[in-house]
């Protein structure tokens, strides 16, 4: 398994990906609320925005994105796997990778908010060292503090 940058030629198999999670979970997509994902380069520019995908012998299996938000803190986007890979460490590997790379970026603080009804992404969040920081009408959003590491691979 291995991650890379979006690319101009990767860039829509994972909007594929987001939006077939986004289907699956909420049986149809509303792309107004997502323009992020209609352009995914004009938006992830690599400076303060960043979207990945994952290969696995040779299929584009995950996405994951961060999001630089103020100086020290980033939010966690867009992780998406392919339903027949999930439950296999695709979005934990995912999720490291996102990690590190926030290190590097000299983020302290990583926030992720995920959907109620999602107990998959919440465990692993929890599982990650995420820790409850609000629960609204819908969503539970997460926040965790980096811990200092080397950051190699990225």
């Amino acid at each position: 398994m291995a991650i890379f940058p979006i690319t101009e030629l990767t860039q829509y198999m994972a909007k594929q990906i987001i939006l077939q999670g986004m289907f699956e979970h909420f049986g149809y997509i509303d792309e107004t609320l997502n323009p992020d994902i209609h352009e995914p380069l004009a938006f992830y520019d690599f400076e303060d925005n960043f979207l990945y995908i994952m290969k696995y012998n040779g299929l584009t299996v995950c996405t994951g994105g961060l999001r630089r938000e103020g100086n020290h803190s980033g939010r966690v986007v867009r992780v998406s796997v392919l339903q027949s890979f999930r439950g296999k460490g695709f979005a934990r590997e995912m999720m490291n990778y996102l990690e590190k790379k926030a290190r590097t970026e000299q983020m302290v603080y990583l926030r992720v908010e995920t959907n109620k009804e999602w107990k998959g992404a919440i465990t692993l969040y929890k599982n990650l060292g995420y820790q409850l920081e609000e629960v609204d009408q819908s969503r539970y959003h997460l926040v965790k503090q980096l811990q200092k590491e080397e950051s190699y691979g990225i």
